[in-house]
């Protein structure tokens, strides 16, 4: 059974001081139970042995309070430069050093609610508990993390995955995944294997930084610099809350067409914030602020509620008409998600005499949704990015390779602008739409918000794995800048064939075959479960409640014999 190595780190004041990284990083965190845990020099042995245990483990899940950076202080003090300093002479007196050194330094905390505790989970298996009894141990000496001003205490249990996993959910705050690319909302330190040994040697450095060097007639005092802990960077992502709603009028699809992107975007949010203003009052200077996006800024990007129509695709002749819509409520968002899954819920179309025309339904999963965020190398637009206009004459000449030229400058700016850490390799731009049923970039002008002329479809291919959804360009809030993976070797094939090795009797029912393969899949499945859990319907083809899932979507794996090219298929 998988369990969860669990801390719990509290801070005696709202405050917290250390600069680059929010929230304060696992790397943190590790050194402060090595630094609570010492006695003189070293930690002890059997703390040496769990530390060193930790480091070989995942990145940890991490869940903060809500943070908000504080006021601005200079303090005078001296910088780093006062061994450098007091090098330079062996007998200098320290007070003109000092006196010469003295700088401004700015400091500028994160504030936050104190009341709120940080967790960090680690996950482990259930072999570990010497180590972790060692590591509770050492919580327990925790005495600040972060500056020598963020006094904090720790504690930490060992619970199975379950648990954990409920804890994270009902912090409150915001919690931090490890992501292995895409859009990362930070970079953080995480130990990594030889970290305890490296900030041993590095307080060992700390203490012998000086030596006398130079000649017997002019001796010097040498400055060594002690050496950096072996801390690792990890890209951690903040994953909203999604919310998938199908166009739906009655029991049919309403498909809209794809130029219409926008429109519908426009049209479903206004509706939506209607909804939510006029059940809840005081929330309208957040709906206008993080839903509309009026008196938004670059610091609000994060917060901001994210929207977008999902056309049908999985095929090249899919008609790419849109039946979906896809609203992303990040957790920082002060929305409550749950409120914003209700305003649009609400959210429907109707004539002068109304009649509903069409309507938005919410939907658990999604085929179509999850093809949207799946992990790939090479995207490619399904609405066209908007990006800054090209200055040039369209005159001159060569007028359009420099207009392409600059559209993909401008791209690879918008995949940054977009929170999107990996490096674009190859980055293509045109008017034509890259799918075979898609629309031409110019067909969602939208009068002077989004002219004809800011409007490209890209292809962007990175040299690692991107995972989605990528919503990109100026358009991102508006329905525009939606890409989709486009890699020819699909990590998640539709179609998984195994060989029969051995044991196929002949004349077999091939119904029974695929009977019998499908109850083994279930049952592995069911063993990666945690006790009791019931199987996912994806899995099962069943309800929560027992009864087949008749939804007519397929949206349940399939089992196929053929017994001729014996194989077994999974769809």
């Amino acid at each position: 059974m998988a369990h969860a190595l669990f801390f719990t780190v509290r801070f005696h004041e709202g405050r917290y001081h250390g600069a680059g990284d929010w929230p304060p990083a696992p790397a943190r965190l590790f050194q402060a139970l090595m630094a609570g845990a010492a006695r003189g020099a070293e930690a002890p042995g059997v703390v040496r042995e769990a530390l060193s245990w930790l480091e070989g483990l995942p990145p940890p899940v991490i869940a903060a309070p809500c943070g908000s950076r504080g006021q601005a202080l200079a303090n005078y003090v001296p910088n780093n430069d006062l061994d450098a300093e007091l090098a330079k002479k062996a007998t200098r007196d320290i007070g003109d050093a000092v006196a010469a050194i003295r700088v401004p330094k700015s400091v500028r905390p994160t504030l936050f609610d104190e009341g709120t505790p940080f967790f960090y989970c680690w996950s482990v298996e259930k072999k570990s508990g010497a180590e972790a009894a060692t590591l509770r141990g050492a919580a327990r000496g925790v005495y600040q993390l972060g500056r020598g001003v963020d006094m904090a205490w720790a504690e930490a249990d060992l619970i199975d995955a379950r648990a954990a996993e409920e804890r994270l959910s009902g912090h409150g705050g915001v919690v931090y995944r490890p992501t292995g690319g895409g859009a990362a909302e930070c970079e953080l330190l995480c130990p990594a294997p030889g970290a305890a040994r490296s900030l041993t040697v590095r307080f060992n450095g700390a203490l012998n930084r000086f030596r006398i060097g130079g000649t017997n007639r002019k001796p010097l005092r040498v400055f060594a610099q002690p050496p950096k802990p072996h801390f690792v960077k990890v890209a951690y992502d903040t994953p909203p809350r999604r919310f998938v709603f199908q166009l739906r009028k009655g029991a049919d699809f309403d498909p809209r067409p794809l130029c219409e992107a926008s429109e519908l975007v426009r049209e479903a949010r206004d509706k939506a914030a209607t909804r939510l203003a006029d059940a809840a009052p005081e929330l309208k200077p957040d709906i206008e602020r993080y839903l509309i996006g009026h008196g938004a800024t670059g610091a609000d990007k994060a917060k901001r509620v994210r929207i977008a129509p999902l056309p049908s695709i999985g095929h090249e002749e899919a008609d790419m008409t849109i039946r979906r819509v896809v609203v992303h409520a990040p957790q920082s968002c002060p929305i409550r998600a749950d409120d914003l899954a209700w305003a649009f819920s609400q959210v429907s179309w109707a004539d002068e005499q109304g009649v509903v025309l069409a309507e938005l339904q919410r939907v658990e999963d999604d085929p179509v949704a999850d093809r949207y965020e799946r992990a790939g190398r090479r995207w490619r637009s399904v609405t066209p990015v908007a990006l800054p206009p090209f200055r040039g004459s369209a005159a001159a000449r060569g007028a359009r390779a420099a207009a392409e030229a600059h559209a993909a400058f401008a791209a690879r700016q918008a995949l940054r602008h977009a929170g999107i850490r990996a490096e674009a390799a190859r980055i293509r731009v045109r008017r034509e739409p890259f799918d075979r049923r898609g629309a031409r970039a110019e067909s969602f002008a939208a009068g002077d918000r989004f002219p004809a002329a800011h409007l490209w479809h890209v292809m962007a291919t990175f040299d690692e794995l991107v995972k989605g959804p990528l919503l990109v360009g100026n358009g991102r809030y508006l329905g525009l800048g939606l890409m989709r993976p486009d890699d020819p070797t699909d990590p998640t094939p539709g179609v998984l064939a195994f060989a029969i090795l051995d044991g196929l009797a002949d004349g077999a029912d091939p119904e029974a075959v695929a009977h019998a393969a499908r109850r083994a899949m279930m049952a592995r499945a069911q063993r990666q479960l945690p006790p009791g859990a019931p199987l996912p319907a994806y899995v099962s083809g069943h309800e929560a409640d027992g009864r087949p899932a008749r939804g007519g979507a397929h949206r349940h794996i399939a089992v196929a014999a053929d017994l001729p090219g014996r194989r077994i298929l999974f769809v």
